[in-house]
């Protein structure tokens, strides 16, 4: 059993890797990051930003809610169901501690659809008699935001919306490549590194080895030289 577990996680991870190296190869990558990291949005990167922050809400909510019916969820027969009901998971979730949760979930997956329902896409015939290419994909948007919208579906529907981070140094988002990523570039980890209390104490303690280190070398070229320290410290 061992044997499958670590194959079916080794598979995951190669299926992780292939994603984001194929996003790379294609640009989707700074498609991706480049509306949700600016300084500066467009009313276009706002409407990213919100469709990003909506599906990493659903897909946090549904973990969770999903998590919960695992554990608890029982036939329908049990309950004592009417016809205004819409199903037996609704109806679960709705009388459980987890209503708060489950209303907030169908809530945010309308506004969801909502806003996604303006990023529309067809075929448009553009022949004129000197056209090279008469037939083109008409977007209903800006196609950097049509696009960016489409890499963030990317992600969802490989189901890796989980490893989307906040990098714990520069804040900006990026895609964690494994499991324990949290900073988004070396520079950013070893920044990081440098500021955590552990390390300050560790530099403190080593400092001041380093400055007793050095005072005693000192003292001992002094010996060798056969120059008395104490008239060295006075100039004489």
């Amino acid at each position: 059993m061992k044997v499958h577990k670590r194959s079916s996680q080794a598979t995951a991870r190669s299926d992780e890797r292939a994603l984001f190296a194929k996003m790379v190869r294609a640009g989707e990558h700074d498609i991706l990051f480049v509306p949700l990291n600016t300084r500066t949005p467009t009313p276009a990167d706002r409407r990213v930003q919100a469709v990003f922050g909506l599906m990493l809400e659903l897909d946090g909510l549904y973990r969770k809610l999903t998590d919960y019916k695992r554990a608890n969820y029982r036939p329908a027969s049990e309950f004592n169901l009417g016809p205004e009901l819409d199903s037996p998971v609704s109806k679960f979730f709705r009388d459980s501690t987890m209503s708060a949760d489950f209303y907030r979930f169908v809530e945010a997956r309308a506004e969801l659809n909502e806003r996604l329902s303006r990023y529309t896409a067809h075929p448009k015939c553009l022949i004129t008699p000197d056209s090279i290419s008469p037939w083109e994909m008409y977007l209903g948007v800006d196609a950097a935001e049509f696009l960016s919208i489409r890499a963030i579906q990317r992600v969802a529907e490989a189901g890796n919306l989980d490893r989307f981070r906040r990098c714990a140094s520069c804040q900006d988002w990026f895609l964690a490549r494994v499991d324990h990523q949290h900073c988004c570039s070396l520079a950013c980890r070893q920044k990081l590194h440098r500021s955590s209390p552990e390390f300050r104490e560790h530099r403190r303690k080593y400092m001041i080895k380093h400055r007793r280190d050095e005072r005693e070398r000192e003292k001992r070229e002094m010996v060798l030289a056969r120059i008395n320290p104490t008239t060295r410290r006075k100039g004489k």
